[in-house]
């Protein structure tokens, strides 16, 4: 790698928390997260769709992807900018990467800050703050990481295909999507481990897919009828419902709740202590979690 004086020496990690991978499939399709670490992307990913947005995400602006193949070779940075090109510019200058430059970049014409955020979790495992020497002060950039160009120009899209769906109805998302989005979450313990390109398949899947729930009242009122069945089976109350060493179930009737399914595939939808899957339109079986899956 080349000497620069800004720059301290930076080397590809052999393994991070999150995924196991050898140098050189750091950030390829063949990349694998463990189990773990899909259920907290999942819920990140999850928790950030959900997020209202802010009056500052209005704005149309570039997703941009940029390298530095000498002085920061295996890495891509990915970030937002009004004027792409002045960003470019700047970066050049303050942090001595002569050879920077951009590779891709594409207009988000409504909620540019939401998909640079959908983007930086979903690359998250990849991450690394850069330290960058300023003087005598060492900054730490973010918004880099390891991974090759398939890849981050695959997610881009990804996001940028999605939020052109018009999923929110400013701030919030709509009840549409509020369902949809529930169908990211995988199953507890049918993996050990996936692939990365397993993981963004089966996001895209689950965005293609109908929602489980049409909006986020079916699912708390879903959720206290599930909660009030398993603590009157707990009781001793309610005779209606199987009961296992390690979880308890049953089934609920959804009275004027429409889901719309038709006909249902098997799914499953889990908030981590409950899983749902359809049945019906109008039903939907419930477990309750062992604790190790949770």
């Amino acid at each position: 790698m080349s000497r620069n004086p800004h720059w301290q020496d930076i080397h590809p990690p052999d393994q991070r928390a999150t995924y196991v991978t050898k140098v050189r499939n750091c950030g390829s399709w063949d990349t694998l997260l463990n189990a773990t670490g899909v259920r907290q992307l999942e819920s990140k990913i999850i928790k950030e769709m959900r997020t209202d947005l802010t009056p500052q995400d209005e704005p149309s602006r570039f997703i941009y992807i940029m390298e530095s193949k000498k002085h920061l070779p295996g890495l891509l940075k990915i970030g937002v900018a009004k004027r792409p090109m002045r960003r470019l510019a700047h970066i050049k200058a303050r942090c001595g990467l002569d050879d920077l430059k951009i590779i891709h970049s594409v207009v988000v014409k409504s909620s540019p800050l939401r998909v640079e955020k959908l983007i930086h979790i979903t690359l998250s495992s990849f991450s690394d703050p850069m330290p960058c020497k300023h003087g005598a002060r060492t900054e730490h950039h973010r918004e880099w990481f390891w991974c090759n160009m398939g890849v981050a120009k695959k997610v881009v899209e990804f996001w940028v295909q999605w939020i052109a769906n018009a999923p929110y109805k400013k701030p919030k998302l709509t009840d549409y999507w509020f369902g949809r989005v529930e169908r990211i979450r995988g199953i507890p313990g049918v993996h050990n481990y996936e692939t990365f390109d397993d993981v963004l398949t089966r996001f895209k899947s689950a965005m293609e897919a109908a929602p489980i729930f049409s909006s986020q009242a079916d699912w708390d009122a879903a959720r206290r009828k599930a909660q009030s069945r398993l603590a009157a089976t707990a009781s001793g109350s309610h005779g209606s419902l199987n009961r296992y060493p390690s979880s308890s179930a049953g089934a609920l009737q959804l009275t004027g709740m429409p889901l719309p399914l038709a006909p249902p595939p098997p799914s499953h939808w889990s908030d981590g202590a409950l899983e749902f899957t359809p049945l019906s339109p109008s039903a939907l079986q419930f477990t309750q979690l062992p604790p190790r899956a949770r």
